[in-house]
């Protein structure tokens, strides 16, 4: 997946293990009720804020 997207693909990648979607993204879309609800840049979240847009928190 890393040699992919340094040649400038696109991967989509789903898991529930959030500590290792931190370790190997650039950009994560969370969804939520079959809908993308929010956009993260994995260099400035945590794991503690992608748990709260995956569970439902902050769909204003």
């Amino acid at each position: 997946m890393a040699e992919l997207a340094k040649r400038g693909k696109c991967v989509l990648y789903a898991s529930s293990e959030l500590s290792e979607i931190i370790g190997i993204t650039d950009r994560v879309y969370v969804m939520y009720d079959g809908n993308i609800t929010k956009e993260l840049v994995t260099q400035t979240t945590d794991e503690e804020e992608l748990l709260l847009y995956c569970t439902g928190g902050d769909l204003t």
